[in-house]
């Protein structure tokens, strides 16, 4: 560092804040390392500064140092160099001197180094606090005022009064978050401060860094726009670098890390985050608005590698505004690393507008880890318009929890516009979750357009909750464009449920654009209940642009309900997008499958999106197939087509191959295509091979055998 002195001195030149602050900071971090361990250095100079070749400060020469412990006597002698010598060495305060504050020599020393590398001048000992002061102004032009000010608090003559190494450190960490951040990562101990090198030198702006945040969506297609859990087109574009590659691929749009092994460890999640912070810390010029970080099935992540994570919003991150993490599978996962999410995200995340995170399968959560993550989400983020979070299968979750999360969010969310809560298979969720849920949602927060619920499988639901669900909820919510239900295997759902459901669409949804309907397993709904829904639907929600339905394993419908299901689509002409699932529903016959799907055709001719699946009806033939047949030569507009024939035994080779010439020849905007025909045991080789050659025109075509 003297031979950086030196030549700012003979060029007139000054080092820039921005590396003083780096200096500074580095070296704070190692005197408090030092003291922590019970040593003082007592020979802090320029001499005894190196600078790497990364521009990282490194302290040296430890010869002089002095080892303070309850044996120790304090040695008067002055040690070291005299010029950088703390006052207390020459005007008899050593007598009067605490163990405790004899750390603080150190700091003076700090002091005096840091004013020389401002104006290339010293300040010692001889020098009064009234003349330290004065020096100390002259310098607020051309520095900080809080550097000033910290300065000003080291360097005075009663070491009672002085700051010590690791205040220091924190009001660095305050003032210059953004900044210094970078080098403060895991345990502050000198050995790896001293070694640690970013990965590149801070002179250089990161203007050729693999990382590079973009404004713009998220995903291209999905949460931000049409749908919620759909991510749309992740292209991958570039590996982040070699030492990652193993681990993790990136997305360049916004910026979106996935998991490629799911093997990772919590301390590679943490050097990962570590690395790309350090990246991100120097590049000045833009500000990551974009996050999502995909982990699902990484079953060795605990709560430590989510508290990693999260740890490292405090500086880089703090302009986010979109945020979606996804710990899907990690089971190691608890109410400990809800707490510290919760934490960093209320504390450091302040611009946030849309945040969704997905516990879905991290069975050991419970209500507690539930509070400690919501309360300071809620009571800190007020520019929150989008919240989505996913519970699945954590069965320690009960309706307290429910009770105060839906508290929380009626004091504090009512400005939400989208919402997204999963409690499927939370077995011990009652009607009384469901009336908080929707008596918060309808009196507070009545400007959704978005709302998602998920309650499958929770069994102890009866008809007063699902009735609360479409008086106090439903009809509430005025501005509603977009409604997905999935309350599937409720063992009490039957007709009467389903008639309510359609009672409240054609009391409330004639300008309803998106409804999706999960009625899985719901063993007691028949035909009646279905036409009910059916007829709602057709006559009331004309304006309807996408219509999903899950009818898997209704064990009591037969062709009547599929008959006036195929009857009202025709009256839906502003239909976009429909997806059906009749995967398991064994009455259905070919008749009436075929007419279904030849309606579709010759009635919704603007149709966008069509998925259909018959997983399982092994009851059904080539006849069914050929419907769809017909409806390809009709939907030339279509762009996603999803066919699932999963089990189905009876179709033939020749049916297969004349509905994929067709879509071949018919259906030229197709961008997406899924194909799944496995478990069809008469398809051969040949087909498998004419198949792919078929579908290579295809953008994205996923065919499964």
């Amino acid at each position: 560092m003297r031979g950086i002195i030196t030549n700012c001195t003979e060029n007139s030149f000054e080092i820039p804040q921005e590396n003083l602050i780096l200096y500074f900071y580095a070296l704070a971090s190692a005197i408090e390392y030092l003291h922590n361990k019970g040593i003082v250095h007592r020979d802090i100079k320029p001499e005894n500064i190196l600078i790497d070749s990364n521009g990282l400060a490194r302290l040296s020469d430890v010869g002089g140092a002095t080892l303070i412990d309850e044996d120790s006597t304090i040695n008067s002698r002055v040690e070291g160099t005299v010029l950088y010598s703390a006052p207390e060495f020459f005007n008899g305060g050593l007598k009067n001197l605490t163990k405790k504050n004899f750390y603080k020599s150190d700091i003076w020393s700090l002091g005096v180094v840091m004013i020389e590398l401002m104006t290339t001048k010293r300040i010692n000992a001889s020098n009064t606090d009234l003349q330290i002061k004065k020096k100390l102004a002259a310098l607020n032009e051309k520095h900080d005022k809080t550097l000033i000010e910290l300065l000003g608090k080291m360097l005075v003559h009663d070491p009672n009064q002085r700051k010590s190494a690791s205040e220091v450190k924190l009001t660095l960490e305050v003032h210059y978050g953004d900044l210094v951040d970078g080098y403060n990562r895991g345990e502050t101990s000198i050995e790896n401060l001293l070694e640690r090198r970013p990965t590149e030198t801070f002179f250089k702006r990161l203007t050729n860094s693999i990382i590079k945040p973009m404004e713009g969506s998220l995903f291209k297609e999905g949460i931000l726009d049409d749908g919620w859990k759909s991510k749309g087109d992740m292209k991958k574009t570039k590996r982040i670098d070699d030492k990652w590659a193993k681990y993790f691929s990136v997305d360049i749009e916004g910026f979106h890390v996935e998991a490629a092994k799911t093997s990772i460890k919590d301390v590679t999640l943490k050097d990962f985050m570590m690395d790309m912070d350090l990246r991100l810390r120097e590049n000045r010029t833009q500000k990551i608005r974009y996050f999502a970080l995909d982990l699902k099935n990484c079953e060795k992540i605990t709560d430590e590698g989510a508290t990693n994570i999260f740890s490292s919003f405090r500086s880089n991150f703090r302009s986010l505004q979109r945020l979606s993490v996804n710990f899907n599978g990690c089971k190691f996962i608890g109410d400990e690393g809800l707490k510290a999410i919760g934490a960093h995200i209320g504390a450091n995340l302040q611009e946030l507008t849309f945040l969704e995170l997905d516990f879905n399968n991290c069975k050991t959560i419970t209500n507690q880890g539930v509070k400690d993550l919501t309360l300071p989400i809620c009571s800190n983020q007020k520019k929150l318009n989008t919240l989505g979070l996913h519970f699945y299968g954590c069965l320690g979750i009960t309706d307290p929890a429910v009770h105060d999360f839906m508290t929380l969010v009626g004091a504090n969310l009512q400005n939400l516009k989208k919402f997204a809560l999963t409690l499927s298979y939370c077995e011990q969720i009652t009607d009384q979750s469901i009336r908080d849920i929707s008596v918060t949602l309808g009196k507070y927060v009545s400007g959704l357009h978005y709302l998602e619920l998920n309650f499958v499988s929770c069994k102890l639901i009866s008809d007063q909750g699902f009735e609360d669900l479409g008086i106090r909820l439903i009809s509430n919510l005025k501005y509603l464009t977009h409604l997905d239900l999935n309350f599937g295997v409720w063992d009490k759902q039957c007709d009467q449920k389903v008639k309510d459901v359609a009672a409240h669409i054609e009391a409330n949804f004639k300008n309803l654009p998106h409804l999706g309907l999960n009625l899985l397993d719901s063993k007691k709904v028949t035909d009646q209940g279905m036409i009910c829904l059916i007829e709602n639907i057709g006559n009331h929600a004309q304006k309807l642009e996408y219509l999903g339905i899950n009818l898997s394993y209704f064990s009591r419908i037969t062709d009547e309900g599929v008959y006036c299901l195929a009857d009202h689509l025709g009256n839906l002409r502003s239909l976009k997008g429909i997806d059906l699932n009749f995967s398991n529903c064994k009455f259905i016959s070919d008749d009436c499958v075929e007419n279904l799907l030849y309606t579709i055709g010759t009635s919704l001719p603007e149709l966008r999106h069509l998925g259909i699946n018959l997983w399982n009806c092994k009851q059904l033939t080539d006849q069914s197939i050929r419907g769809l047949i017909v409806s390809t030569r009709k939907l030339v507009n279509l762009r996603v087509l999803d066919l699932d024939f999963d089990c189905l035994s009876s179709i033939s080779e020749n049916v297969i191959q004349d509905l994929s010439s067709s879509i071949r020849l018919n259906l030229k905007n197709l961008q997406l295509l899924r194909l799944n025909l496995w478990n069809c045991p008469q398809i051969n080789k040949d087909l498998k091979e004419l198949l792919k050659v078929l579908f290579q025109y295809v953008p994205k075509s996923q065919i499964r055998f």
